[in-house]
């Protein structure tokens, strides 16, 4: 299921650069269809109007057309309200929510009765169990899990990924914008798509295809050890590519190998993080923790 998301996250890195490279300053890269004078320049325009304009409005078409409906039409909740948070006050006493529960648990107690040659239990009965079940196991605090040893740790090495991991994909494309005297490379913005649509191509074939194996081989742990020192590495090395601004093919090629290092590193740092804080909650309480890790 992680590949699964990481695949569709590596997409998204193939698409995204391709069309922020393709469609950012439209009137010098397509003077034929923005035309002096014309409302096209005026408004993606250097002089009169916003460059960078056009990609921004597509992402917000995409987002408005088709993403957020599909989301609220198709996208089916999967977490269904229990018991136990409406007894703690956790949500609203939804009757939807109640009836939902009431028949899984009946279909539960009839497939017992078919295979035990048990009496059913009435749904009333079976719903008073599990209150007095789920009474019982209070739903943790954001600062029990916090401080608790496992989950603790796991959200903690989290947290100290976050900075030098955002930084870096922050940094990369204005490192790469700024011209050479200034200590960058002086790429074009369809350079920088490109270089950033190569790190797409290898997450989507990298992350569901060969982590998972590097994963079951050394495990979480030892992933993340190795993943955490080489990304450190890269943030060293990664502004010397200034040196290589005049030398196109080997400034190519460098870049290239730092961002197959980069999707390497950084999916050996993500991906062993987010299992080891699921693996150190217990079921009912993952999306409460990856909550969590999120924020």
């Amino acid at each position: 299921g992680m590949s699964v998301m990481a695949f569709s996250w590596g997409m998204a890195n193939v698409i995204a650069p391709t069309v922020g490279g393709l469609l950012a300053e439209p009137c010098i890269a397509y003077p034929a269809y923005f035309p002096v004078g014309s409302w096209q320049h005026q408004m993606f325009s250097h002089e009169t109007g916003s460059p960078y304009a056009l990609p921004s409005l597509f992402v917000f078409v995409f987002g408005f057309v088709v993403a957020i409906p599909m989301v609220i039409i198709w996208l089916p909740e999967t977490s269904p309200v229990t018991l136990c948070d409406v007894l703690h006050g956790r949500c609203s006493r939804d009757k939807a929510a109640y009836t939902h529960l009431e028949e899984e648990i009946d279909d539960d107690k009839k497939e017992e009765h078919v295979h035990d040659s048990t009496p059913v239990k009435s749904v009333t009965a079976a719903s008073d169990d599990v209150e007095e079940e789920d009474v019982v196991v209070p739903i943790p605090t954001y600062w029990e899990m916090v401080t608790a040893r496992d989950s603790g740790t796991a959200l903690g090495t989290l947290a100290l990924l976050c900075p030098s991991w955002i930084t870096y994909q922050e940094m990369f494309p204005l490192f790469c914008k700024a011209k050479p005297e200034q200590g960058g490379i002086g790429f074009t913005a369809y350079q920088i798509g490109t270089a950033m649509t190569i790190s797409g191509v290898v997450m989507v074939i990298y992350q569901p295809l060969v982590f998972p194996k590097l994963q079951r081989h050394f495990g979480n742990v030892r992933c993340y050890r190795y993943g955490s020192m080489s990304f450190n590495i890269l943030l060293l090395v990664f502004p010397f590519s200034h040196f290589l601004w005049d030398q196109e093919h080997l400034l190519w090629a460098w870049i290239c190998f730092q961002r197959v290092w980069e999707v390497a590193t950084a999916t050996a740092m993500w991906m062993p993080s987010f299992i080891m804080i699921m693996n150190t909650a217990l079921p009912e309480y993952q999306g409460r923790m990856q909550g969590l890790a999120g924020e």
